[in-house]
Order: C-alpha cells, then sequence, then structure tokens
C-alpha cells in the first residue's frame, strides 16, 4: 500500500518535472491533497474501495468539502 501510494503521490511530479513544487507537503510547495475518510494504510483491504474524499485542496484553497452529515 505505501508503495502505490507513493506512485501516486510522490513520484507522479518526478515525471513531470515538477518535483520542486508538487509530490510531498512541505514548504515552498503547492498545498495539493485530499484528507480522506479513513486511513489507507491501515483500513482491511476490503474496505478500501469505500474509502471517499471529504477535502480536496489544491494549491493551499480548499476546492472540494464534503457537505457537513445533517
Amino acid at each position: 500500500r505505501e508503495q502505490a501510494l507513493r506512485l501516486y503521490t510522490s513520484s507522479g511530479p518526478y515525471y513531470t518535472f515538477e518535483e520542486d513544487i508538487k509530490g510531498t507537503i512541505e514548504p515552498g510547495k503547492l498545498a495539493d491533497m485530499v484528507v480522506l475518510s479513513a486511513d489507507y494504510l491501515t483500513v482491511p483491504e476490503e474496505s478500501i474501495k469505500d474509502i471517499t474524499p471529504l477535502q480536496t485542496i489544491v494549491g493551499g484553497k480548499v476546492v472540494y468539502e464534503e457537505a457537513p452529515a445533517q
């Protein structure tokens, strides 16, 4: 799981020569990230498909936020 996560996050910008601004969360980089409903690294394998995005941040700005439960 960790290897798959790295391939989809920090490795992607390497192939587009953007690793200096994307791929990891650190000062000086774009804050592109997603907050998930569960921990991808620890949920049972059969539950991975049920993980949903709660919030998406692009360039440090929230561009999606799940509506609060009623």
